[in-house]
């Protein structure tokens, strides 16, 4: 019977489609800058490339809005956001975490998809350059 054979297929397809790849936080190399020279810039490094959503001096935390990329149809594609942390301000300790989810079509929802590499690395190139100007 073919339709087992289906069944099966389809199955498996919905079944990748749905599990989940958790985001991982990178830590920058600890640094003795000075926390409060270094938290507007790590605020404006971030700030020009992405909507800000939440930011909190006092703990050291800031949290972009989701930055929605479209495919060549002008349906959602994927979608990433922003996370840094402090999590010690002597020495500074910093870590970054750029959450990438992936439209999933047979759920109809947003999944997650790990880390968008490419842009942590960018972003933490630009702020070990911007903070090592600062001293």
């Amino acid at each position: 019977d073919c339709g087992i054979g289906v069944k099966i297929y389809v199955a498996f397809i919905f079944g990748c489609a749905i599990l989940p790849k958790e985001a991982a936080w990178k830590s920058i190399p600890e640094t003795n800058y000075p926390y409060g020279k270094a938290w507007p810039l790590i605020v404006f490094t971030i700030s020009e490339k992405f909507d800000l959503a939440v930011i909190d001096e006092g703990s050291g935390y800031l949290r972009s809005a989701w930055k929605v990329k479209k495919n060549w149809l002008g349906k959602d594609e994927t979608r990433t956001q922003v996370t840094v942390r402090v999590e010690s301000k002597e020495p500074l300790r910093i870590r970054i975490r750029a959450k990438k989810q992936k439209w999933a079509v047979l759920i109809d929802n947003w999944q997650d998809a790990g880390n968008d590499k490419a842009l942590e690395n960018e972003l933490i190139t630009e702020l070990q350059t911007r903070l090592r100007e600062i001293k």
